[in-house]
């Protein structure tokens, strides 16, 4: 089991790390919306990874490694229209996975989704529409 867990962990990890990569590659801005969701589905699937009470808390995480180029990747994503929504799914995603993001950085997430929202009220309206960001701490 052990074995397996580790070797889920390092494809969660290198899975990241290609994505990260590819969003940032110019050839590939297109595809940036669907970059984004995949980052979002891949920090979903791998929050069960850190509910091992036998490991550390923040090592447990395969995205422990990826999380400042996450992290800093999603408030990008944010301030683009084609990428909003997803980045929104992504934060939410990140703030949801226990002890992987610091208070600190929650409270930049959240004042980074405040200057969003404090924005141009018509621009805000047409991609915030039926979200409800719940972020969650879990000690």
């Amino acid at each position: 089991m052990f074995f397996t867990g580790s070797l889920s962990g390092f494809a969660v990890s290198q899975a990241a790390e290609l994505l990260i990569k590819n969003f940032h590659d110019p050839d590939e801005v297109s595809n940036r919306a669907s970059i984004v969701t995949l980052l979002t589905e891949l920090i979903d699937a791998s929050r069960g990874a850190t509910h091992d009470a036998s490991v550390s808390a923040v090592s447990s995480s395969p995205l422990a490694a990826s999380k400042d180029a996450l992290l800093g990747l999603l408030i990008v994503s944010m301030k683009a229209p084609a990428t909003r929504l997803p980045a929104l799914h992504g934060l939410n995603a990140l703030v949801r996975t226990p002890k992987l993001v610091a208070d600190d950085e929650i409270g930049y997430i959240v004042l980074e989704i405040s200057e969003l929202l404090s924005g141009v009220p018509d621009e805000v309206e047409d991609v915030t529409y039926g979200i409800s960001l719940e972020f969650v701490l879990v000690d």
